[in-house]
This record gives C-alpha cells, sequence and structure tokens, in this order.
C-alpha cells in the first residue's frame, strides 16, 4: 500500500464521481523547545468518501501508516535533543475512500532542548451581553471617535458584506440594528464618537425608515444604500467605498459570492484597511464590477465562486484566496493582508457558523491592521491553528470577537497552549 502512495498514477484508483484529492493541515511551529507536537488534521471534499489512511515520514524512519474512520486527526511526535537543537523533516499525506491521493506535503521543525518562556501574549475577548452590545464593544475598542459610522442589520448578513470597506473609507466603526429600533447602546455610542453622519446599508424591506429616523436624529446626517437585492445594495456600497476614498483608490477588489458570508468576512480587515471594496457573485456566476475596479482577488474556491467568473474577469483577475474550508480560506486572506503590510499580532479569532461578530470585529481588525481568522465555536478549527502556530514569534495579542457561544474558552486555552 505505501508504494503505490510513493509511486505514480495512484489517482486511477478513484472511482465513481470523487476525483478530488483529500487535504492534510499540520499545526506546525518552525522552532520548539523540548519535545515538539504536531497535529496532522486530515479532510475531504463535502461530497467524498472520507478519510481513508493518512501517511507520514520522519526523516528516514519508514513511513508510519494510520487507518481511521472518518475525518482523522493525528499526533506526531518528534523528540527533544539533550543538548543543542535537531532539524526534523516532516513529510506527510492522505488517501480517500475513492483512492485519491494527495500531494507529499513537507515541512521542517527544529526542536532545541530546554524549555521557553511564553510570550505576554494577551488574549482578549470583544463581547457584550448580544451581537448588539458586542459591536459596540468594538467600536469602543477601536475608535476612540468617528465622523461617520456603518449601520447594518444585525441579523441578516446580506446587506452588510461589504461594510468593511465602507467604514475604513470614513475612518469609522461598523454598528448593528434590528430592523425595526436601534439598540440605545447603539444611540450613545454614536453620540460617544461624535459621528455627524450614518450609513445605513440596505433597504427599508431590511431597515426601516422609523430605524432610518432614529440614525439621523442621533448623528444628524443619515444615508441610506440599499437596492432591490443584495447584489444592489453590494455595488451601492462599492460604488460608495470608491467615491469616498477618491484618488487613494487604486482600483483593487474582493469578489466573493453573495451566498454565504464567511470568505467575505474573513476579508473585512483587510477591506477596510487596503480599501478594498467587495463585490458579490450570484450564484449563476454573474456580477458587474463598479468604474474604477482594475484588479479583483476571489474569495473562495471554485464551488463557491465559479470558473467562469475568473475566466470572465480576464485581464482584471488578480487571483483567487482560496482552502479548501472556510477557515483555510480565512487563512489565505489573511497571509495576502499581511503581504500587503498587515500584522499577525492582535489579530482576531471569529466564529465561521455566524456572522455577526465578524461583521462588527473587522473594522476594528482593519483598523488595528491587523487580520481575522474564523474557528468553530466549540473546537479550534485546524487550520487556525496551525496559522496562529506558524506566527507564534510575531503574536502578542489575539482577540476573540463574541462571548463564549461565538467562540468558546476551549479555543482561548487551545490558542493559548500554542505559545507555551
Amino acid at each position: 500500500m505505501v508504494v503505490a502512495v510513493l509511486g505514480v498514477g495512484v489517482a486511477a484508483l478513484a472511482v465513481g464521481s470523487d476525483t478530488t484529492d483529500p487535504t492534510t493541515f499540520a499545526n506546525a511551529s518552525a522552532v520548539y523547545y523540548g519535545d515538539a507536537t504536531v497535529k496532522l488534521t486530515a479532510y475531504d471534499d463535502a461530497d467524498g468518501k472520507g478519510i481513508s489512511y493518512m501517511y507520514y515520514r520522519i526523516d528516514k524512519h519508514a513511513t508510519q501508516l494510520v487507518e481511521v474512520e472518518g475525518a482523522p486527526v493525528h499526533t506526531v511526535t518528534l523528540p527533544a535533543p539533550e543538548t543543542g537543537s535537531t532539524q526534523y523533516r516532516l513529510r506527510y499525506w492522505s488517501q480517500d475512500g475513492a483512492g485519491n491521493v494527495e500531494d507529499i506535503n513537507s515541512l521542517n521543525v527544529t526542536v532545541k532542548a530546554g524549555t521557553l518562556t511564553p510570550p505576554s501574549t494577551m488574549l482578549t475577548r470583544i463581547q457584550g451581553t448580544n451581537r448588539y452590545e458586542t459591536a459596540v464593544a468594538a467600536s469602543k475598542a477601536g475608535f476612540s471617535s468617528a465622523s461617520a459610522v456603518v449601520i447594518a442589520r444585525g441579523d441578516l448578513f446580506a446587506d452588510a458584506l461589504g461594510g468593511a470597506a465602507l467604514a475604513g473609507a470614513v475612518d469609522g466603526p461598523l454598528l448593528l440594528t434590528s430592523s425595526t429600533s436601534v439598540p440605545e447602546s447603539a444611540i450613545a455610542e454614536i453620540k460617544r464618537l461624535g459621528a455627524t453622519k450614518v450609513y445605513i446599508l440596505g433597504s427599508e424591506g431590511a431597515i426601516s425608515a422609523k430605524v432610518f429616523d432614529q440614525l439621523k436624529t442621533a448623528a444628524g446626517s443619515a444615508e441610506r444604500l440599499g437596492g432591490t437585492n443584495r447584489y444592489d445594495t453590494a455595488q451601492l456600497v462599492a460604488r460608495k467605498t470608491i467615491e469616498l476614498l477618491g484618488a487613494s483608490y487604486d482600483g483593487s477588489a474582493f469578489l466573493a459570492t453573495g451566498s454565504d458570508f464567511p470568505d467575505a468576512l474573513g476579508a473585512a480587515p483587510v477591506s477596510y484597511a487596503k480599501g478594498m471594496p467587495v463585490v458579490l457573485a450570484a450564484p449563476d456566476g454573474s456580477y458587474t464590477l463598479p468604474a474604477g475596479v482594475t484588479k479583483v482577488y476571489i474569495l473562495g474556491g471554485t464551488s463557491v465562486v465559479p470558473e467562469s467568473v475568473q475566466r470572465t474577469l480576464g485581464s482584471a483577475y488578480a487571483g483567487r484566496l482560496a482552502g479548501a474550508t472556510r477557515y483555510a480560506t480565512a487563512v489565505a486572506i489573511a497571509k495576502f493582508g499581511v503581504g500587503e503590510g498587515m500584522s499577525w499580532n492582535g489579530c482576531g479569532v471569529a466564529s465561521g457558523v455566524d456572522p455577526a461578530d465578524a461583521l462588527s470585529g473587522g473594522p476594528l481588525l482593519g483598523a488595528k491592521n491587523t487580520v481575522l481568522l474564523l474557528t468553530t465555536p466549540t473546537t479550534l478549527a485546524a487550520e487556525t491553528g496551525s496559522a496562529i502556530a506558524e506566527n507564534t514569534d510575531l503574536i502578542r495579542e489575539v482577540r476573540f470577537l463574541g462571548g463564549t457561544g461565538a467562540v468558546s474558552d476551549d479555543c482561548l486555552a487551545a490558542i493559548g497552549g500554542l505559545f507555551q
């Protein structure tokens, strides 16, 4: 079996319609003090037959085969030397139930003798009693004042997906409201900030005329950006963002599916900090670029934004930021942001299954010039853990968006353990 994995043509074993290779992630740091433990986690595609085997090889040791059911997780221990340091090369890959075998992954890990005193990393929660109060807490954590505030509906994500870019253009926070009334805390926050204008995302069907009037009274001026559907609203928000950025706008934008929230919200801090509006694509791949957009980065794989979009963008296509899961896509977007000059330090972690806290947390992180990662509420996503583990030397604070229902204390503890 192992010989077959190391040979060629193994993908021909695949049967049926499943021809997608599995993907294996390692939550490894580059350097460890004391014995290193590296967790390998393998994923099959949603329509696949599950993982059958995981393989790994340490240096020139014999390949070790692990046979499991479902999505496997396996921990590899790399022992520390008594003195000095040892460099290990870890190679790992998986095979799914249809016989698809991924390409071999490889990483180098240095394990040193002794122990390391962990850095003074702060694990900070940004939270309120509900999503509306959490948005106010994020605003207070990021802004001492602001001339304008962006307002989105707290129980529907559709109209708010491009809100972070607009918030960046006005250098202000994003607060949440219900459809029929504005939370008193949001009104108080607008006054604390000294804001004199609010931008309201969505039509009257999403955010009522009563709410518009309440917000206009609080700030003195209000402007509604609402179309006939989420795609029209996204267009209006993107155009307003580009208008407000003026000569500083460089033509770059993100394009994400309008059918779900994780990819667009994962990009929220980058949208804010880099002035990159979000264009939404419909399930059939249709979209419209606002005037002035010349460089487009697609968010997510071809299952969420079809390959046809990539082709029709032509010379405007700048790349696709995607991973095997929404959590891996958020990591890819974060790495892009860091490559554009943003920082891992102070990065945020939010729920990947509920958009509310990431909606308001994105502008906070963007204002701090740092990035956002996503996780499941109860267990730290492997891809997120790997990204943080790879950058522990650069991180002195991690911000968690929302209460324990959004990101559990177990997730905090798992991240804290990466710094030990």
